[in-house]
């Protein structure tokens, strides 16, 4: 029997059946949820629907969350690298905090650890010299087709801005349900900056953004739904 498990909301892709485990911290034991109980160092399911209890050893879950973390922590620090000198436009922050704030909103709604390496990556293709091939070599097939998702494919010969942004958003449209929300998450942080910072472009950006929510539906339900409110009530309200 195959099974589909969440750790501290990561998905974690086994099969056909959803399991939740709500670990918050190393303190396993005293953070299940009501729907397990540890008995002699085993995870048991209590209610599988299926009539069948799952066992799943602390050390599996202990070695998951290891292993998440070991990921998050190379692509944090690839991306860090990457993006050395670049800053944000209307801050001049480091750019890294952009997909430091990406990451966060990801980690907030069920994911994988691998859409947490792409969050971290995600503008590394686009905006630097690092190449997709680089990246799949680097962290796997699962974290390169995010990112190539992510990465806008127009360029300025292709034609005016709407010509433009057509083709970016026809490849959106593309990508995967996890690739889509990673992009919503982009969204969600680039609203905020350019609706505080430069109401003139925010006017045209937000029908860019309408258009492109179209073709991400598939997303994170609710952080669609973010998205689409952000077009219509004031950021932050």
């Amino acid at each position: 029997m195959h099974f589909s498990i969440h750790i501290n909301n990561t998905l974690v892709q086994c099969g056909d059946m959803a399991l939740i485990i709500a670990i918050y911290n190393a303190r396993i034991r005293d953070l299940l949820s009501s729907e397990f109980e540890l008995r002699h160092g085993n995870l048991i399911l209590l209610t599988s629907g299926h009539g069948v209890p799952l066992y799943l050893s602390e050390r599996d879950v202990v070695r998951f969350i290891a292993d998440s973390q070991v990921l998050e922590e190379k692509a944090k620090q690839f991306a860090t690298d990457a993006h050395a000198g670049a800053v944000r436009k209307y801050t001049g922050e480091a750019y890294i905090t952009h997909p430091a704030a990406v990451v966060e909103i990801i980690r907030g709604v069920p994911h994988t650890k691998e859409q947490i390496a792409a969050g971290w990556l995600h503008d590394v293709v686009e905006d630097t010299d690092v190449t997709l091939e680089q990246i799949i070599s680097t962290f796997g097939a699962m974290v390169g087709v995010l990112v190539e998702g992510m990465t806008d494919i127009s360029k300025l010969e292709d034609g005016n801005r709407a010509v433009r942004k057509e083709l970016d958003r026809s490849h959106s449209a593309r990508a995967t349900p996890k690739g889509k929300t990673i992009k919503i998450a982009d969204l969600l942080h680039n609203t905020e900056s350019i609706a505080l910072h430069d109401a003139t472009f925010y006017a045209v950006y937000k029908r860019e953004k309408a258009l492109l929510l179209d073709v991400l539906v598939e997303g994170d339900a609710s952080l669609w739904e973010r998205a689409v409110k952000q077009l219509t009530e004031p950021v932050g309200a």
